[in-house]
């Protein structure tokens, strides 16, 4: 969970998921001048998994298709955790939509 850094302020422990490695430079990129996160990057779910076994997160951004496996999985067993997760997508096409509208539906 939350980690002092060595000046004693508290940083994110983040997870980010997805198989490309350009989105998770983004993201790096994007979150390393606010110096308020310590992120773990995984290339795909069964690194994620492991990770989650391993390590307690703040907060998961993971891609919603990753090479072997939905990102949607991981997102349960975050959910489970109580982890708050964002998913991204490279893409937003109809067979997206019917994911994550299959996904709420079985929640319901």
């Amino acid at each position: 969970m939350t980690d002092p850094d060595s000046k004693g302020d508290l940083r994110l422990q983040i997870l980010a998921v997805d198989s490309d490695r350009r989105s998770l430079s983004l993201i790096d990129r994007a979150l390393r001048p606010l110096r308020l996160a310590r992120m773990t990057q995984v290339p795909n779910l069964a690194g994620a998994k492991r990770c989650l076994e391993n390590s307690d997160f703040d907060l998961i951004i993971a891609a919603l298709e990753l090479r072997d496996g939905d990102g949607m999985e991981l997102f349960e067993k975050a959910k489970d955790r109580g982890i708050p997760v964002i998913m991204a997508s490279g893409g937003f096409g109809q067979d997206i939509s019917l994911k994550i509208l299959a996904y709420e539906r079985a929640r319901i």
